[in-house]
């Protein structure tokens, strides 16, 4: 354990050798980062009003820099990767939107009130002026916002996701959005977690809202080399494979989890496990990573992993778990 904070995280992101989080801390949302290899605490300078950022807010991080959107007005900023960082872009949209970094370029979406500027997804490399990336038009038809709602971003592709289904374009060369992930049932997506390290375009884990699993969601496997396969349930197929091996229930799904390379990290009902996922979705090789229960799983470029738990329940302590 290397740090205590006062609730869990409510963003985590893997670089390539940093743990990034953020908090909801009183008066701020912070956002912080520890070294993977020799885990401390430091703040960011990213610090968003916390009357604005409940409104709404969605964060990004990347190598070379960290930034967010919050609020109803669509207040975009953008910071170097560093403690002693400056912020090196902001501006005011009319409207929420989402943001995604790849490096050093940021992917927002903006839906101007009045239609002008051109709505769309739209690339900016701070101090440079942004531009276009695709219109919503070019994505998917006239009057498609709902594919700006949340962005990643892997390796070479960009991911939209409409809050159902979650689609994909070329960062070089955007065109019509490929389907990556089809719905399987109603309920709304929580999150988009490409495969670790983010140079990757392999596995993609999509997080969905489930009541079993409320505090969590119910993880899909997707791969971007096969965007016509069927998602795979990783919560069905984990908890079906331990029951076969020598973990038994102590390793059936209880929580969602994060991919690095092929390997699928997730809570256990007894601690953390780890399984190698095919590209095909097929899962293998189950080994049992603690016996104590954490949760909020991360994982750097390097393999170095991260997670959580609570402290006195009021408190909630970081854990670097070790390297993969």
């Amino acid at each position: 354990m290397f740090y205590r904070g006062d609730m869990a995280p409510i963003f985590t992101e893997g670089g390539s050798h940093r743990f990034y989080w953020a908090e909801e801390t009183n008066p701020y949302l912070t956002m912080h980062y520890a070294p993977g290899d020799t885990p401390a605490e430091n703040l960011h300078p990213l610090q968003i009003d916390e009357s604005l950022a409940n409104s709404y807010f969605d964060l990004a991080a990347s190598d070379l820099l960290a930034g967010g959107i919050w609020y109803l007005d669509g207040r975009l900023g953008v910071w170097g990767p560093d403690v002693g960082s400056t912020q090196v872009g902001m501006k005011t949209l009319s409207n929420p939107g989402a943001i995604a970094i790849a490096g050093g370029t940021v992917y927002y979406s903006y839906n101007p009130m009045g239609g002008s500027p051109t709505p769309g997804i739209y690339q900016w490399a701070p101090p440079a002026a942004a531009s276009l990336f695709a219109s919503y038009t070019s994505l998917g038809g006239a009057g498609n916002q709902t594919l700006g709602l949340l962005l990643r971003a892997s390796g070479t592709k960009l991911l939209l996701c409409t809050r159902t289904d979650v689609y994909m374009v070329d960062q070089s060369a955007p065109g019509t959005a490929q389907s990556l992930f089809v719905n399987p049932s109603n309920s709304t997506v929580m999150d988009v977690r490409p495969a670790r390290p983010r140079t990757l375009d392999g596995g993609v884990i999509v997080d969905m809202e489930d009541a079993t699993y409320y505090l969590s969601g119910r993880d899909y496997y997707v791969d971007i080399t096969r965007p016509a396969n069927a998602p795979t349930d990783l919560s069905i197929a984990t908890s079906l494979y331990a029951e076969g091996t020598a973990c038994g229930t102590a390793a059936k799904y209880a929580g969602a989890g994060v991919l690095f390379h092929q390997r699928y990290i997730y809570e256990g009902q007894q601690g953390l496990f780890a399984v190698d996922v095919s590209p095909a979705g097929g899962v293998s090789n189950l080994v049992r990573l603690t016996d104590a229960s954490f949760r909020y799983i991360e994982v750097t470029g390097d393999g170095d992993l991260f997670a959580g738990q609570s402290y006195n329940v009021s408190k909630w302590d970081y854990y670097r778990i070790g390297r993969l």
